[in-house]
């Protein structure tokens, strides 16, 4: 799913908060496992995301809902966290917020994870540049992911965390045709006035 700034700005603040709870009763671990977990049966559950995030359900309902499935499955921390998200009306963040809270559990552990897309397999000098210029630009130990894209054409997709950097192929070409898009709709544009004039002339 994809978020928008605004959205993950909000994120961040409920991710930082979960952790400062998680860091105070030891539980960080704990929570960044459960979090992955729910947000994957979120994932294969449609119906029950659609339950999550629909602004017709009643938010009663939802959190009678929330504690009858998950008190005493997951720990208070994930449990109240979810109601806080439900009274909100924020439920739809619940993935962003996975997200942020390991981005942050990540940093706070003095590691990064730098998840690559590429077209095509990445050579080992290109895995060891990477995970140089990344380790020297933060300071921290860089765990390195691939995933192939070949929509991608060339290039490469970074996300460290919930940041993306886009290098690709695919996206300079769509840069490409915004602008010639650009250009071509105010030559139309100005073409258009001219007409005008000239046939007011």
């Amino acid at each position: 799913m994809k978020f928008d700034d605004q959205e993950l700005a909000l994120a961040r603040v409920y991710a930082a908060a979960v952790l400062a709870l998680a860091v105070e009763q030891n539980l960080a671990d704990t929570l960044r496992e459960e979090l992955a977990d729910l947000v994957e049966y979120v994932g294969k559950t449609p119906d029950f995301a659609g339950y999550l995030s629909s602004p017709t359900v009643d938010d009663d309902a939802r959190k009678t809902a929330i504690e009858k499935l998950f008190r005493g499955r997951y720990s208070d921390v994930l449990v109240d966290t979810l109601q806080v998200l439900n009274r909100n009306g924020r439920l739809a963040l619940l993935e962003a917020v996975s997200q942020c809270f390991r981005t942050a559990d990540d940093l706070r552990r003095n590691r990064m994870t730098v998840a690559v897309r590429s077209a095509s397999p990445l050579s080992e000098t290109a895995r060891v540049q990477l995970r140089d210029l990344f380790a020297k630009r933060s300071a921290c130990e860089i765990e390195l992911t691939e995933s192939i894209d070949e929509s991608l054409i060339g290039g490469v997709v970074v996300l460290l965390g919930d940041q993306k950097l886009d290098v690709s192929v695919a996206r300079q070409l769509a840069v490409m045709e915004e602008k010639l898009l650009d250009r071509a709709s105010r030559e139309l544009h100005a073409g258009h006035h001219y007409l005008e004039e000239s046939a007011a002339s």
